[in-house]
Order: C-alpha cells, then sequence, then structure tokens
C-alpha cells in the first residue's frame, strides 16, 4: 500500500534526530549543548543515567530499522543490558550494522572510560550516584575561540553522538525502498497514532495557523540541529591525542544553516497569509 505524504513526514519525525526529546530521561540533546558555551562551572541534572537508561535508548532507535539491526538488541547479554560487554565483544563482520555498530562500539568505549573516572562506583552500580553533573569547560587561551571541552561534557557528548549517528543511518535507510517500508511498519505498530488523519475541511486560516506552529517547531527544531553540529566539530577538533574529521560535519553544518534560512522565509510568507486572512484581504 502505497503510504500519503502525511504519513511518511510523521513517521520520518518520528526516526530524526531531535535534540529537543529527551532520549536518556529528564534533560535534552538542547540543553546538554548549551553547557558547551559556558566557561564558568554549571551544574547539569542527568537524572538517573543508568547503563539500562543509555542502552534501551540507542535500541530504541535501532528497533525502528529491523532490517539494518536486527530485531534483537546488540546490548543485551543473558539477558541484561552491559556496556561493558558491548565494547569488548567482536561485532559479526557480516552485519548490515558492522560499520554504524563500529562507530558506536568506539564512543562508547570512551564514555566507559571517562565514566569510571568520573564515578568509581558505575562499573558496580551500573549508574551515576549523582542526579547532576557539573560541567566544566576549559576556556581557550585563543581570544575569540569556543571553549574547549571539559571531561564530563565529553562523556555525554559521546552518548549524544552515539544517538546521532543511529539516527542518521535511519534517516538514510528511509530513502531507500526496501528499508523504508520495514521502518514504516515498525514506526505504525509502534505509534498507532500517526494513522490519524487531519480533517480535509479545515478554513484556510487554520490551515495557516497549523503551518506556522509546524514552522516554528521546525525552526527551533533545526537551531538545536545547527548548534548539536557545531558542538560536535568543536568536540572533535579540540581531541587533542587524536582530533576527528569534521569534514562530513561541517557539510552538514552548511546545508543546516540552508535549511534553517528556507524555513524563516517560509515562515515569514505564511505570516503573511494569517495577516491577509484576518484582514479579508486576502485573495486565494
Amino acid at each position: 500500500m502505497k503510504e500519503s505524504k502525511e504519513t511518511l513526514k510523521q513517521v520520518k519525525d518520528i526516526i530524526v534526530y531531535d535534540t529537543s526529546r529527551k532520549y536518556f530521561g529528564d534533560w535534552t540533546i538542547q540543553d546538554f549543548n548549551k553547557t558547551y558555551f559556558r566557561t564558568e562551572p554549571i551544574s547539569f541534572y542527568i537524572g538517573i543515567l543508568s547503563t539500562d537508561t543509555i542502552c534501551d535508548a540507542l535500541w530504541k532507535e535501532m528497533s525502528y530499522n529491523p532490517k539494518r539491526f536486527g530485531n534483537m538488541s546488540p546490548f543485551k547479554f543473558a539477558g541484561k543490558n552491559s556496556l561493558y560487554l558491548f565494547i569488548t565483544s567482536e561485532i559479526n563482520p557480516n552485519s548490515k550494522a558492522l560499520n554504524t555498530l563500529s562507530k558506536i562500539q568506539t564512543y562508547l568505549s570512551h564514555f566507559w572510560n571517562l565514566a569510571l573516572k568520573y564515578d568509581e562506583t558505575f562499573a558496580q552500580t551500573n549508574q551515576f550516584k549523582n542526579k547532576y553533573i557539573t560541567i566544566a569547560n576549559i576556556p581557550n587561551p585563543t581570544p575569540g575561540k569556543k571553549p574547549i571541552p571539559g571531561k564530563n561534557y565529553k562523556m555525554l557528548g559521546y552518548i549524544r553522538n552515539c544517538l546521532h549517528i543511529i539516527a542518521s543511518q535511519n534517516i538514510t535507510d528511509f530513502g531507500k525502498k526496501q528499508y523504508r517500508e520495514e521502518i514504516i511498519k515498525v514506526v505504525k505498530t509502534k505509534h498507532p497514532e500517526i494513522n490519524q488523519q487531519k480533517d480535509d475541511n479545515d478554513s484556510d486560516l487554520q490551515k495557516y495557523l497549523q503551518d506556522k506552529t509546524n514552522l516554528e517547531n521546525a525552526i527551533w527544531v533545526k537551531n538545536g540541529e545547527i548548534l548539536d553540529t557545531e558542538s560536535r566539530i568543536d568536540t572533535l577538533s579540540n581531541e587533542y591525542e587524536n582530533p576527528g574529521d569534521t569534514s562530513a560535519d561541517k557539510v552538514r553544518l552548511a546545508q543546516q544553516r540552508a535549511d534553517l534560512e528556507k524555513l524563516e522565509n517560509e515562515l515569514e510568507a505564511v505570516k503573511r497569509k494569517i495577516k491577509f486572512s484576518t484582514t479579508n484581504t486576502y485573495q486565494k
């Protein structure tokens, strides 16, 4: 069955990387990214951040794409989540997710090492003992340059990067028919609300108001994506021992800025339509 454009959009909105979403409990990636620009120490609320919280969040995003990631969580060993066993186990070389899982394994290894330094009980309890974490980035000695990421910022940044990698793979696969059909099937099962259709009899004004809300939300999300990309570029650039390749992120950033400009122009156009509609001067 051919899906409507509205259904495809709803599915894509669910699997896309969204910095305003609370993936790991009670904090958003957007809130976390904002701490990067602070040079004075800041107490950031992470709630109960545990092995289960992290593994379940990552698997939730993977599970939308069974043809790529399969039907069993790679973080489960004897029925229990384990970051340690995941990062120390060999990935099946025949897995369709080999490249993605390898990147996640690397980032989670970095997270694990910093987590043990931050909280010596983490290996035994599988969760941080504190619900707040102090993020202290280092002022850059070069005037005008952004701060150098501190250890705790890097630590949380690694699990953020894992989410971004998974969501990016899902969006890429959504563009391929053989993956898209399975993704739609899973998403519709997990989110039955996407089958609800909009009332076709909405007035023009109601449509414009909804368009305005959608565009404002999209702009807010896009700004979060830009902040996230800028943050990742700076994090990778300041890894002194092994600086990461930021070329793909820089291309993505340029596209995100272009997308933001387009959204802002569309919003201005919708605002004009609303103005004309409410003064009865707008002609269809």
